[in-house]
């Protein structure tokens, strides 16, 4: 604990300014890792053909449609008799429109002429006509449903009915309302932020309130029910059973009571520090758009990813059969089977480290605010300096345990499937109890990791600690002070989730309002749901970015007022609502108030 005490100290005055190189062995892993991702992508780009994937075959292992082969002019698969079976294919330069169209096809060795004459194994020879069909993404015929009885794929129909076109139209005729419900929710997002910094203390203390009063009124309605309509001699196991739940309603109204008194000062201390978080938005505007970015940079490296894992797929061989399906039949080497796995784990850790990214600069940029460091240059410029340059390894380390948490969550889910089938499924209740209580665990070992890995980001943002000795340090500073972090936790989970809410509902429903009131729209769209489904949208990632960013500013507060009031004996670098909070805490300890 000595070491811990003096980091305290050299946090007196805020976040370290003279930083060295943290987990300097986890930056050098984790660049080569990346660099071995990429050079796995550039093995796929040179030997993968993606043609053998997005090219159908037909039953002779013919490729509709690829170039330079010999049905580079026949880029439709065509089934002879989808009704039974769907053995037998053929490539054909149009999918035909009726049963008296003249299909030019590509003869293969089961389907021996272009009126669809089939040959069998056994040796049978089968002639069918040609049925009214539509070509689905340019790459097979897809048939009617009249054609063959209905019997066609009910999504594939939906696309191409004049409802979804419509829907798509409604859309497209909104997309001006999308930017300015895009911009109201920014607005309303700003308005919800002041609304915290001003009123979120009472709106807190009226929430308490009510949720009592309603547990009270509730017991009173059912003991009134049970004396009114349940008072006779018949009903006594209905006028008990009334009168337990209304005892218990009592109980926990009392309890909550109780409850709020006696953590009265702790939650006035959460409600600060939402307020100060509020604050810190509205100085360092430019926090919001470090999660922009971060999504901009997603965009990319899932882009490459996918584009990259398309190329591997297709580096394996074809395996040769005696009838070819529709789509590619791939066999892989040991060597390959590692590189999918590689570039799983891969994904995982690059998308953990991009979110751990976002949490540390923002966290650091909060810490300068707090202690009024740098005030010559942007907190966030700051944050991001100190990530890339000194602790680009500490977010790389936390982040690959997370990605390591969730790959064994993904596998343990999948082996207890697995074994729940294998074993009976609903016939054994001991086994299926048995694994959603492992799927529990593993989520709720997840969820620690998480929060374990955002405080001791905020530590190394502070200190310029390594992690596992920040993690330590955030851990022990959360066991001094459980009380503070978990009223904190609750009042923040239960703010968040009541900000997205309001944000979302309320900036859909003006753009509901505005496109059913504006004749420009409603005399153009045949439905407003469609358009309103993407305001939800929009609303929501707009609503979760602003509230992502508040909740990282909470949390990064109160451990900068802790480490404040542990390293200089009372809060000396405290934001106004902290301030007022202590002043009046002061005040009451003086007259003698508990």
């Amino acid at each position: 604990m000595a070491d811990y005490k003096a980091v305290d100290q050299d946090l007196r005055d805020g976040p370290v300014k003279e930083r060295r190189c943290t987990d300097i062995l986890c930056t050098f892993i984790f660049t080569v890792f990346v660099a071995a991702m990429i050079v796995i992508g550039i093995f796929g780009f040179k030997n993968g053909n993606p043609d053998m994937v997005l090219y159908p075959y037909d039953s002779s292992g013919n490729q509709c449609g690829l170039s330079d082969t010999v049905t580079a002019d026949y880029p439709y698969l065509y089934y002879v008799n989808p009704d039974e079976s769907t053995k037998y294919t053929t490539c054909v330069k149009s999918c035909p429109k009726n049963y008296t169209d003249v299909v030019e096809c590509y003869p293969n060795t089961w389907v021996t002429s272009c009126a669809f004459t089939a040959t069998t194994k056994d040796g049978g020879i089968y002639d069918y006509e040609p049925y009214e069909s539509s070509s689905v993404l340019g790459k097979a015929c897809l048939p009617n449903p009249d054609a063959i009885g209905g019997k066609t794929e009910k999504f594939m129909d939906y696309i191409e009915s004049d409802q979804f076109t419509q829907y798509m139209t409604d859309i497209a005729v909104c997309w001006s309302m999308v930017l300015g419900v895009l911009g109201m929710a920014i607005v309303i997002s700003i308005l919800y932020m002041i609304f915290v910094r001003f009123f979120v203390g009472c709106a807190l203390w009226l929430s308490f309130a009510a949720i009592i009063g309603l547990f009270v009124l509730f017991g009173l309605f059912l003991d009134y029910s049970a004396k009114e309509y349940y008072g006779g001699a018949e009903s006594t196991k209905t006028n008990t059973a009334l009168r337990i739940v209304a005892i218990l309603c009592y109980i926990i109204a009392g309890l909550s009571l109780l409850l709020i008194i006696c953590m009265r000062k702790r939650i006035e201390l959460a409600v600060a520090i939402m307020k100060s978080a509020s604050l810190f938005i509205a100085d360092v505007w430019e926090s919001l758009l470090v999660p922009v970015v971060m999504f901009l940079i997603s965009i990319l490296t899932i882009t490459f990813w996918v584009i990259a894992l398309v190329y591997l797929y297709s580096s394996g061989t074809v395996e040769k059969k005696e009838k070819y399906s529709a789509m590619a039949h791939i066999k892989f080497d040991q060597t390959l089977r590692n590189a999918f796995w590689f570039e799983f784990l891969g994904i995982l850790w690059i998308d953990a480290f991009k979110v751990a990214m976002t949490e540390f600069i923002i966290a650091c940029a909060c810490c300068i605010w707090y202690f009024r460091a740098k005030k010559d240059e942007s907190p966030i410029c700051t944050a991001t300096k100190y990530g890339i340059f000194y602790h680009i390894g500490s977010v790389a380390f936390g982040s690959f345990i997370l990605s390591l948490v969730i790959l064994i969550k993904w596998l343990l889910r999948l082996i207890s499937e697995k074994i729940y089938k294998e074993a009976g499924g609903d016939s054994n209740p001991a086994l299926k109890c048995c694994c959603s209580c492992l799927n529990c665990l593993v989520s709720c070992f997840e969820r620690f990791v998480k929060f374990l890995n955002t405080q001791a980001y905020i530590r190394v943002a502070m200190s310029g600690e390594n992690f596992c000795t920040a993690a330590q340090s955030a851990f022990t500073l959360m066991i001094e002070n459980a009380a503070r972090y978990t009223i904190l936790g609750g009042v923040g989970t239960i703010l968040n989730f009541l900000g997205k809410v309001l944000i979302t509902l309320l900036t859909a429903w003006l753009g509901y309002v505005i496109i059913t009131n504006t004749d420009y729209y409603s005399e153009n769209i045949s439905s407003p749901i469609p358009p309103t489904v993407v305001f939800i949208i929009v609303c929501y990632l707009v609503a979760s970015l602003f509230m992502s960013v508040y909740s990282m500013a909470c949390e990064t507060i109160i451990q900068a007022f802790l480490i404040d009031e542990k390293s200089n004996g009372t809060s000396v670098y405290a934001p106004e609502p902290l301030v007022e909070f202590m002043k009046e805490n002061r005040e009451e300890k003086k007259g003698g108030c508990c």
